[in-house]
């Protein structure tokens, strides 16, 4: 009997342990996938070790090709493609992406579209429906539909899709990428739809930034004099993008006499922390540079062209390196997963890149409903029915939940919170716009250009995100164009919450691409842009966003001063980590700092601080004490701001500003510390920040090995923000107002410059690697070279190669 209870119990062990094994399970929270599956020899992660080399097998099955094609891999796994029509080069780019990207272009388009919960969790629920509120999806949708009023281009998509698609057909499941089986679900079909959200997430991180509640709350707590007082839209020191089109104008000072803080300031607050918008695209601000050269102004006598777009860092890379060749093109550079085509790169005959254009195309109404139930509202006089879609959220290990978003004439509404009282609001946005929504377009025109007029017409057909998109020939021709659709507003509309009851303080357009700003062969030899103001304030056409204040500044400088460049000149510039930010705040703080206050190693600082040539390298500890100074400063002055912020979001006013006011106007009601009782000035505030940081950094500047580099602590995560997959820590320079604008999470994504010599030269370099798999060797293995400021060589080809030592295997498709 005992014998039969025993071996009962084990049975019943037995069984508990299969049933574990093979069932999801959730820990603190997260839930992890089945054991058995994770661990299984033929299934589970151990096949995700791939070899060095693709097995031609698996490449070759059932690939509906039209004609021959050949299929080149380099020694850093970059394919250089070679097909016979654009279907079959894009079919072939698609098969591949995916083979190389698959998890990471799945997980792009759930982040955008609204869908991460299904497969993480409730803890994702809100995002979703953040995104779902926001439109994207929705917008998705009728981007699809927009494209395919284009038949012809429109099968290049469905080519990609369908190259996608056989990838995914032809994979069994113990080749699903890991994340597949960490996460316990398994690939879908690619679409043009994803594509479209693929494009969407873009548009979000590109021109999602507005501050229009930010201000709101400002303007609520302060009044709209202090307002535009703290937050002038023009930097009288700015270098535009466009500098020789439009006059330049003086900037107007305000009377500051009438400022003050109101009595019950504490009391006048504004938008609840629900009104935060976007905070993922604001941990580090993202931006880029490019430029491109004259031939007068180089050695060789060929043009250059170099950019480096600034972006959020992960593994795997946004960015994917590859070579398209056609009877139509022949177009080397870097892609995004999921859409076909070369987004920056070169072809034969020219070079091209983009830097954001940073206007506000995200707009917020007030809305006036008209009944009870919410679903009319004032519009115009009239009383319009809202359009209903019920978005669906799928949850992994939960009941789904069901949201019904309304829309306006202005865009979806959401709802925030203004003291207490709950507001809806309309948001008009660029993004859930169709119009001029086949970027593509323009992309494969660039990679076709041959002269200025090819990319002036191809520039044209750009609708959103607005950017300013630099080129250069191997004719001799360099051009520079802010491309996209900017809106037409009055002067300050959009700038903070309007009225939402009219169409009066809405868009009434947008700018025609002729009057778009554009420079081409200008007298002074070279374009460039680094996210500043596109002109001077005399531009017809009123704009604001946000723009930066420092590189395009010294980038100008730089060329300006230069003659006979190279391509080593234009390397060094590129991993420049001078900044004129503490080229003109440093002088500032130390001109204020009192030096009686301090003790000896607070003065021993100081001389280290007088010494500094204003370069982040990423050995010296000396822009870390430079920066945390900075930000004191900066936290210290505007604590009203950090007032605002404890009931709802706000921003500070710009540093420029800042160190304007501490000069110019030292009697501020702002040089006021509230928690203190005295009446601080610019010295005791400067002063009092000085002591602060050094105080705080004192454990670290302790240690003779602490540096700018670990105080920044650059790292490069996965996308799911799994460590083991990710690189932390990176020792490199750079800051955000260097031309080198590496900060913590977000930098350089893409490094390239080109000579357009008769036959085009081109290097470059992205932090990452070729594959998305975390046990490929080619994984990371750019990032070493790409935090020491080294480049490769971009091997371009015009036919296909044979007993190239640069490549290391090719694949026939018959």
């Amino acid at each position: 009997m005992k014998r039969r209870i025993i071996l009962l119990i084990l049975i019943l062990i037995s069984l508990g342990i299969l049933y574990l094994v093979n069932k999801s399970i959730t820990i603190k929270g997260k839930q992890i996938p089945p054991l058995s599956s994770f661990f299984s020899p033929f299934t589970g992660f151990w096949q995700n070790a791939p070899p060095t080399k693709i097995d031609p097998s698996f490449t070759v099955k059932d690939l509906q090709l039209i004609s021959p094609a050949q299929v080149s891999f380099d020694e850093r796994m970059v394919p250089h493609i070679f097909a016979e029509n654009l279907h079959d080069l894009f079919y072939i780019q698609g098969y591949f992406t995916a083979k190389d990207r698959l998890w990471q272009m799945d997980i792009s388009t759930r982040a955008s579209s609204g869908r991460l919960a299904e497969i993480l969790g409730p803890d994702l629920i809100e995002r979703d429906l953040k995104q779902r509120r926001n439109g994207l999806y929705w917008a998705a949708e009728k981007t699809v539909e927009y494209w395919k009023q284009d038949k012809s281009s429109f099968a290049l998509i469905q080519a990609y899709v369908d190259g996608a698609n056989k990838y995914i057909e032809n994979l069994a499941p113990e080749d699903y990428p890991i994340e597949f089986k960490l996460l316990n679900y398994k690939p879908e079909p690619w679409s043009a739809l994803k594509a479209a959200q693929f494009y969407k997430s873009m548009e979000e991180t590109l021109n999602g930034k507005a501050f229009d509640i930010e201000n709101q709350n400002i303007i609520t707590a302060l009044g709209l004099e202090t307002y535009n007082y703290l937050f002038p839209e023009w930097n009288p020191n700015q270098s535009p993008v466009i500098p020789d089109t439009y006059d330049s104008i003086s900037t107007q000072i305000r009377d500051t006499a009438k400022l003050k803080i109101p009595d019950d300031f504490n009391k006048n607050l504004g938008l609840n922390k629900r009104g935060q918008l976007n905070d993922e695209t604001n941990a580090d601000f993202l931006g880029s540079n490019n430029w491109a050269v004259a031939p007068q102004k180089t050695k060789s006598g060929s043009p250059i062209l170099c950019n480096d777009p600034h972006l959020r860092l992960s593994l795997p890379s946004i960015w994917y390196e590859v070579q398209l060749v056609a009877p139509e093109l022949n177009a080397y550079g870097v892609s995004f997963p999921g859409i076909p085509g070369i987004i920056i790169g070169f072809n034969q005959n020219s070079a091209w890149g983009s830097t954001n254009g940073s206007h506000d195309v995200r707009d917020w109404f007030s809305i006036k409903w008209t009944n009870k139930e919410k679903t009319t509202y004032r519009f115009n006089g009239e009383d319009i029915p809202v359009n209903l879609r019920i978005e669906t959220i799928k949850v992994k290990g939960g009941e789904d939940i069901i949201d019904t978003v309304k829309y306006t004439n202005l865009g979806p509404v959401s709802t925030y919170e203004i003291q207490g009282e709950e507001v809806d609001l309309a948001m008009h946005w660029i993004a859930n716009d169709t119009s001029g929504a086949f970027v593509w377009k323009t992309i494969w025109q660039f990679d076709k250009s041959k002269t200025l007029e090819d990319f002036d017409k191809a520039a044209s057909f750009f609708g959103h995100p607005i950017q300013n998109f630099v080129f250069a020939s191997t004719k001799g021709d360099i051009g520079l164009k802010v491309s996209g659709l900017i809106p037409i507003k009055s002067e300050n509309n959009g700038n903070w919450i309007m009225d939402g009851t009219t169409d009066q303080e809405d868009w009434s357009g947008f700018v025609p691409d002729s009057l778009n700003p554009k420079s081409f062969n200008p007298t002074r030899g070279f374009v460039s842009s680094a996210n500043q103001h596109s002109t001077y304030p005399n531009y017809p056409f009123y704009y604001s966003g946000h723009f930066n204040d420092y590189r395009g500044r010294y980038i100008n400088r730089l060329l300006d001063s230069m003659n006979h460049i190279t391509v080593e000149d234009m390397k060094s510039m590129q991993n420049n980590n001078y900044s004129i930010l503490a080229e003109e705040a440093l002088p500032t703080l130390l001109k204020h700092l009192d030096k009686t206050e301090l003790n000896t190693t607070e003065a021993g600082l100081v001389s280290l601080l007088d010494s500094w040539n204003f370069e982040f390298n990423a050995d010296n500890p000396v822009p870390a004490i430079f920066e945390a100074w900075m930000n004191t400063t900066m936290d210290l002055i505007w604590d009203e701001i950090a007032t605002i912020e404890r009931k709802g979001s706000a921003r500070k006013p710009e540093i420029w500003r800042t160190l304007d006011l501490i000069e110019n106007d030292p009697l501020n009601v702002f040089f006021d510390i509230r928690e203190t009782p005295e009446r601080e000035t610019p010295q005791t505030i400067v002063t009092m920040a000085f002591r602060r940081a050094v105080s705080e950094l004192s454990d670290k500047l302790d240690d003779t090995e602490f540096n700018w580099a670990e105080y920044k602590g650059t790292s490069i995560n996965h996308l799911a923000l799994i460590p083991a997959f990710s690189r932390q820590e990176i020792f490199t320079g750079g800051y955000r107002e260097s031309i080198n604008a590496v900060q913590k999470t977000a930098g350089p994504s893409w490094r390239m410059i080109v000579e357009l010599s008769e036959q085009p030269k081109g290097i470059g370099i992205y932090p990452g690697g070729q594959s998305g798999n975390p046990g490929s060797p080619f994984y990371d293995n750019f990032i070493d070279d790409w935090a020491q400021g080294n480049y490769y060589d971009l091997h371009f080809y015009n036919a296909p190669p044979k007993e190239d030592p640069n490549i290391i295997q090719t694949i026939n498709f018959k």
